[in-house]
This record gives C-alpha cells, structure tokens and sequence, in this order.
C-alpha cells in the first residue's frame, strides 16, 4: 500500500459539477481504490466521475512503480561493480569472515488461492468466484494484515447465513466477494451487523396496479391463506 498517491488539478472541471456529497463520495472512493484496490459507488454521478480519474491513478501508478524497478536494478548493478561482484550478487551484508552473502528478493508468501476456495466452499448462494485479479489480490492481502484466515472463513459464513446479504432486501441486491473483502463491510458482517432477527419473519408487499388503492403488507403464512382460499374458490 502506497503511503501518497497524485492527483492532477485537471479534475477539477469534473468535480465541480457535483454536490458536495458527492464530492465526499468520490474523495472517499478514491481512498479506497488507493488502499484496497476496489470500490463500492452507488451514485451515478460519482461512478461517472471516478472513472476518468481512477485512469489517471493506473497510469501514474504503473509510472511509479516501472520507475522505482529501474531504480532498484540501477541500485543492484551499482553495488555489483563497486565490490567486483560480476555476476550481479545483491551485496547487502557480510558474515564474520568478511564474505559477501547474497539475500533474497521478498517472496509473497500470501495463499490467495485458500481464501477464493474458501469463498467458493462456503458462499454457495453467491455467484462462484472464478478469477484472483490484482485488486482483489490486494484487498485479500490487507485484510490478512489486521485478521486471521478464521476471521474471513467466519465473514464468509455470516454472509451465507444472512438473508439480507443474499436478496431479501427490498432492492433484491445481494453481496459479493469484492463487497465482502471491503474493510468496512467486512467489519460489519464480523459483528453481526446483517445476522437475521430472532424469529423475523420476511415480509412480502403485492404491486398493486391501481395507484388509488392502499398496498398491505402480507407475510408468508397470511400469503399461503389467501392463496389456499382463492383456489378453494
């Protein structure tokens, strides 16, 4: 994770023309973009905004990172001719014998895999992940930073477990893997935030094609009566 980013002031055409809500929303997704590698808009104008600039973060980000390898590599061959070392050791440090002792590059040692297998194992009544991008990489790897792999395995299972994350909303919308790796939401469904109610019971209001008339709210059982009595009739 980036401890900076850079942003160009030819944005500021583009954020003008939003409210200053939207201005926070958009601030608050470019952060998390920066930190987590993905994002979690609502607001069409916010979405429309945000992908101008989310091109301009790639771009200078690839900028920086192509630049800091050439930087390294310079920084590896400048040691390997001012020691005589010519077959480009990396010479960081000496033994007692005054040797030169080469140390290895930083492996990533984060099992990415195990955490998409346990999604796919666990959240059968989501759609199945099929691929690991970069950002969900990313996102995988800095929840690990602060939680255990039994806490997502934990996040994972609530979800399933939630009627809520899985549809029964009022919007039919459901959750997602990207969704669930998004520190925020991870934390609340690690609290129990979307855990169902004790004996709730989900409600079910009928469309009612005449705009004149009151709409009522049934539930399950009230829909089985009415429906048993229509057919008897």
């Amino acid at each position: 994770m980036r401890e900076s980013f850079v942003l160009f002031t030819s944005i500021r055409e583009i954020v003008e023309q939003l409210t200053d809500e939207q201005k926070g929303a958009l601030f608050t997704a470019i952060l998390d973009y920066e930190i987590d590698g993905e994002v979690n808009i609502n607001d069409l104008a916010v979405k429309l905004a945000f992908t101008p600039i989310k091109q301009q973060l790639d771009r200078t980000n690839t900028k920086w990172d192509n630049e800091k390898q050439k930087r390294s590599e310079a920084g590896k061959k400048g040691m390997a001719n001012r020691w005589g070392n010519r077959d480009n050791t990396v010479i960081t440090r000496y033994n007692k014998n005054n040797t030169v002792i080469p140390i290895e590059e930083p492996v990533d040692k984060t099992n990415y895999q195990e955490i998409a297998d346990l999604y796919n194992s666990i959240c059968v009544s989501f759609p199945k992940l099929k691929a690991l991008s970069d950002a969900r990489k990313k996102a995988i790897k800095a929840r690990l930073k602060k939680y255990t792999v039994d806490d997502i395995k934990r996040v994972f299972e609530k979800a399933e477990q939630s009627d809520f994350l899985k549809g029964g909303n009022s919007r039919n919308w459901a959750a997602s893997f990207d969704w669930l790796l998004k520190d925020s939401n991870f934390a609340k469904v690690l609290d129990g935030n979307y855990d169902n109610k004790q004996g709730q019971k989900r409600a079910i209001t009928p469309i009612n094609k005449f705009n004149n008339m009151m709409q009522n709210s049934y539930t399950h059982d009230e829909m089985s009566e009415l429906e048993r009595r229509l057919l008897d009739n």
